[in-house]
């Protein structure tokens, strides 16, 4: 899209209470992105990326707080995982057959699945309460956890320093943002916010080969970091 061309819409779904979560990806193997989305009701939903037609839903007693697609188990085929309530959940992307699922003693914010520790096989990183859990994507075993001071809103895996080894930056609800190592889970540096920390993500924001940190607060700032310093950037 040019500077001067304006976005337009192609679709749009109305729902009866909050869309709180959604991800675009491959959910059924059909070679085109589905968007998936969950709403406070308590409804993870499938639709059709090009058209916006349901494919599937599934409606829980909790809320869906939010949603994964990637391939969990490595079968070859992707997953759904879903916080659901104060549970972590892995269903079928072709089926919505639920695979497995994990309950705690708090609401499930944030999850992840990626590559963690190197070591080849996906896991699934939780925020949980105020605990970030890492756990196998196969069996949903608990490898490691951190305890914090407030709740984990947000959590992403990726090479934060370019060091070859995947970090995990995570947001807290007291406006700290942190980057901790994935094997270990020992932190490399925090920042520290006026607001709740909602969101955060990995990727070369300004083209110059280094990965930073975009990260939003409930206030609605906007920031930019180094990934290997923490130095803000704008």
């Amino acid at each position: 899209m040019s500077e001067n061309q304006k976005p337009t819409q192609k679709w749009q779904q109305k729902f009866e209470d909050e869309v709180f979560c959604c991800f675009v990806g491959d959910v059924d193997g059909d070679g085109e992105n589905e968007i998936t989305t969950g709403t406070l009701d308590g409804t993870l939903w499938v639709f059709s990326g090009k058209t916006g037609e349901q494919k599937w839903q599934k409606e829980f007693e909790y809320r869906v707080l939010c949603c994964f697609v990637g391939d969990v188990d490595g079968d070859g085929e992707n997953e759904i995982t879903a916080g659901i309530g104060k549970t972590l959940r892995v269903f079928s992307g072709k089926t919505g057959e639920q695979k497995w699922q994990k309950k705690f003693k708090d609401g499930v914010w944030c999850c992840f699945v990626g590559d963690v520790d190197g070591d080849g096989e996906n896991e699934i990183t939780a925020g949980i309460g105020k605990t970030l859990g890492v756990f196998s994507g196969k069996t949903g075993k608990q490898k490691w956890q951190k305890k914090f001071k407030n709740s984990v809103r947000c959590c992403f895996v990726g090479d934060v320093d370019g060091d070859g080894e995947n970090e995990i930056t995570t947001g807290t609800f007291d406006g700290t943002l942190g980057v901790f190592s994935g094997k270990t889970g020992k932190q490399k540096w925090q920042k520290k916010f006026k607001d709740s920390v909602r969101c955060c993500f990995v990727g070369d924001v300004d083209g110059d080969g280094e990965n930073e940190i975009t990260a939003g607060t409930l206030i609605g700032t906007l920031g930019v970091f180094s990934g290997k310093t923490g130095e803000q950037k704008w």
